[in-house]
């Protein structure tokens, strides 16, 4: 009976946020938003590639929580911004900075972002692609959706290893609200590195998690 419970409890939780998004985005992004998997699908035939089914879906016209996360990126003017884990490229470029670039370990997001997003550098890999980067300053990193699904251990590594080779100012992540149904994991920056203080917290526009915002205080090594 528990089960039968959580079971509708979760449809109901994903339902009621699903209409949530619909009124947030409004009837044109609506439109956009059925179009752009129509357009992603066809483009990801021709081009013959494997794209993962979740870009379709969740494209940028579909999911409020990428604007959301633009926004605080824009009100910090930065002039060198990194995304990892960039899919294809809807944030970072329209991130307004002189030096941006996209990682992802994903062939097919990289080869459509330098088709559909273009502006941004976009470099297929992970972690490693951004200490091979000749930048030194990095005024935002972004890393939302994927660390999830990271491992605390690794993300906690590469963390301090970007921090250690490179200036960072700012951090932009995500993590999942406390009463969504299927929790990923929760990744604490501050208890990784010392240097990184929790600034700010924005709500996403569609009730499932938070953005998050820190500063990385470069003399507190």
């Amino acid at each position: 009976m528990d089960v039968i419970f959580d079971y509708f409890k979760k449809k109901f939780y994903f339902l009621k946020r699903k209409f949530y998004r619909i009124k947030v985005l409004g009837i044109p992004n609506v439109f956009k938003c059925f179009y752009w998997r129509f357009k992603l699908k066809v483009l990801a035939y021709k081009s013959g590639l494997a794209l993962d089914p979740w870009h379709i879906r969740h494209n940028i016209y579909c999911r409020p929580y990428k604007w959301r996360v633009i926004e605080v990126a824009n009100s910090l003017n930065p002039n060198s911004v990194i995304e990892i884990g960039c899919g294809l490229g809807e944030i970072i470029s329209r991130v307004k900075a002189q030096y941006r670039v996209g990682v992802d370990m994903d062939k097919a997001c990289i080869y459509l972002a330098n088709k559909l997003n273009k502006g941004p550098i976009y470099i297929q890999g992970s972690f490693d692609s951004v200490l091979a980067l000749q930048v030194k300053d990095i005024d935002l990193l972004i890393m939302v959706g994927f660390i999830h699904v990271t491992p605390i251990d690794t993300l906690s590594f590469h963390i301090n290893q970007i921090l250690d080779s490179k200036t960072c100012k700012y951090i932009i992540t995500d993590r999942y609200r406390e009463d969504y149904p299927e929790q990923g994991i929760v990744h604490d920056l501050s208890k990784y590195n010392k240097r990184i203080k929790l600034i700010d917290v924005y709500d996403d526009y569609e009730g499932y998690s938070y953005i998050m915002l820190w500063r990385v205080d470069n003399n507190g090594c």
